[in-house]
């Protein structure tokens, strides 16, 4: 048996996940994994192709011991073998959300392992015949079961794109929507337009109050989301300072989370508030309480992206008890308790609604 050997690698689009090609002289697999030991990603494989003739059982024992094993001849398209992969034939297509990637040959696609993968799916490959625990058939464009390759052209198509940078065009409308329902803004931040993604955040100052928005967190859907996949996430507070940064910086480190955590937010989920931001806003607020539709915030329509909607979720801090209420009755008895309490979208300083 040969030493494994890496034949590509890359980093994906969000920076934290690699994809790896890996041959052993046996078989060839492909490798989704964090770039670091302690990524809450993991490691996910899929089989690409068995370069020798298939054993008739699934190689238990080489998984156990952490060793790639080779696909059994029953599922196999090829079970004799199939010839080795050149490096320079191959390419990644990765998934807009940088969670799933796409092995292409020449164009063509031979293995994937989409964003779904792991809890049973590990992907699937173009030489399997028969669904095993390594891999299941990938189909055909003319017979796209899965959706795979319809999903893999969307995501061709919004890599394409940015050929042309549609970032101005995209956050033209975004700003345009905010003042619409907010009025004109006060100041605008953005990252240096060299790093992917591009990020904004936008300040509103009111008499008052100060409104802050993102802007770019919609250009990617979020990891295992089903809706709302793309967002924005919106702060409104009473400030207790003159300068803004604590809330600013807090806002832009959380617009990061869904692809560094590779999970979701949706309405009623909770996030931890930082120590600079607690200290803004007042020291017995621990987390926010993300809303779609908190009382008295203006309806801010931005517009679609990838003919997917956009929905814009404001943060309301909660406190400790709030915190633990929210744990033990869930989103929507909190949710109540909040519209009952007179508690709006503009955070002011408060008491909590939990004696």
């Amino acid at each position: 048996m040969s030493e494994p050997r890496i034949l590509k690698e890359e980093i994906g689009p969000n920076g934290n996940i690699r994809a790896v090609v890996e041959e052993d002289g046996r078989s060839v697999h492909l490798y989704l994994e964090g770039t670091t030991d302690d990524h809450p990603f993991g490691v996910r494989s899929c089989w690409i192709r068995n370069l020798r003739p298939a054993p008739a059982l699934i190689e238990a024992e080489r998984m156990r011991a952490g060793l790639a094993p080779m696909l059994p001849a029953r599922s196999c398209l090829h079970p004799q073998g199939a010839a080795p992969l050149r490096p320079e034939d191959l390419e990644f297509l990765w998934f807009e959300s940088g969670d799933g990637v796409a092995l292409l040959e020449r164009g063509d696609v031979l293995a994937v392992i989409p964003p779904e993968s792991g809890g049973g799916l590990a992907g699937y490959a173009r030489d399997c015949a028969l669904a095993s625990p390594l891999c299941e058939p990938l189909g055909s464009p003319e017979q796209d079961h899965h959706g795979i390759f319809a999903r893999l052209a969307r995501a061709a198509a919004f890599w394409a794109s940015w050929d042309e940078n549609p970032w101005p065009r995209i956050q033209s409308g975004l700003m345009d929507a905010l003042e619409r329902a907010l009025g004109p803004h006060t100041k605008y931040y953005s990252t240096d337009p060299e790093l992917w993604p591009p990020r904004s955040l936008t300040r509103f100052d009111r008499e008052g109050y100060r409104i802050a928005v993102t802007g770019g967190m919609s250009l990617r859907p979020q990891p295992r989301a089903q809706s709302p996949s793309r967002i924005e996430l919106g702060f409104a507070w009473e400030p207790r300072s003159e300068d803004p940064t604590p809330i600013l910086s807090y806002l832009s480190g959380q617009a990061l989370l869904p692809w560094e955590r590779y999970t979701f937010l949706d309405e009623g989920h909770a996030i931890g508030l930082s120590a600079a931001a607690q200290a803004e806003i007042g020291p017995a607020f621990r987390a926010v309480f993300l809303r779609g539709d908190p009382p008295g915030a203006p309806a801010v329509k931005f517009p679609p992206f990838e003919d997917e909607p956009v929905r814009l979720l404001w943060m309301v801090p909660i406190t400790d008890q709030e915190l633990e209420f929210l744990r033990r009755e869930g989103p929507g008895a909190l949710k109540e308790r909040l519209d009952a309490s007179g508690v709006g979208w503009i955070h002011r300083g408060r008491a909590s609604t939990i004696g």
